[in-house]
């Protein structure tokens, strides 16, 4: 089995907010991550939902992840065998946050506490997986997943720039056991 990567759309580009990236990892503990030095990435299959793909977008969290991967020591290979594979997924979900807050006006026991407010934000949160998977792309040996809210970004460099720090974040859990 063979993963794929849907990609964002650039009108809305990137898993950037202003809450920042929530970022979470698991791995297999069986595995020998102290052997790794290169890699290939997987070829990756179009999700069929044309606002989920961005050959723009793909380039730049494979841009990203090959630097990341470079500043932790790690070599890409585009051709002979390599010690694993990379893969990236891009997805996103509509969300809805609910917040009932107080409202009134002036100082408590001055005609405060009118009752409350209801403010309701609708927006698309946004998950970037990227996997890690044996040399022979078979078995998954670790993946990270960053998610946040959507956002989108104005010139080519600022979205290069959000797609790193994205990609860097999750990045900063592997190998297991990174600081």
């Amino acid at each position: 089995m063979r993963p794929t990567a849907a990609i964002l759309p650039l009108s809305i580009l990137l898993l950037v907010g202003c809450s920042g990236v929530s970022v979470d990892s698991d791995f297999d503990p069986s595995a020998d991550f102290s052997s790794l030095t290169t890699y290939r990435w997987l070829s990756t299959k179009a999700s069929g939902d044309p606002a989920l793909d961005s050959g723009l977008l793909q380039e730049r969290i494979r841009r990203s992840v090959d630097a990341a991967m470079s500043a932790k020591g790690y070599r890409r290979s585009d051709g002979g065998s390599t010690d694993f594979c990379v893969a990236s997924h891009v997805s996103k979900q509509s969300k809805v946050d609910v917040e009932t807050i107080p409202a009134g006006f002036g100082y408590v026991g001055w005609g405060g506490g009118l009752g409350t407010e209801t403010e309701v934000d609708q927006y698309e949160e946004g998950t970037l997986m990227i996997d890690v998977i044996d040399g022979a792309g078979k078995k998954l040996l670790w993946r990270g997943t960053g998610k946040t809210r959507i956002a989108s970004v104005g010139s080519p460099a600022a979205r290069d720039k959000e797609v790193a720090e994205v990609v860097n974040a999750i990045l900063a859990k592997f190998p297991p056991g990174a600081k």
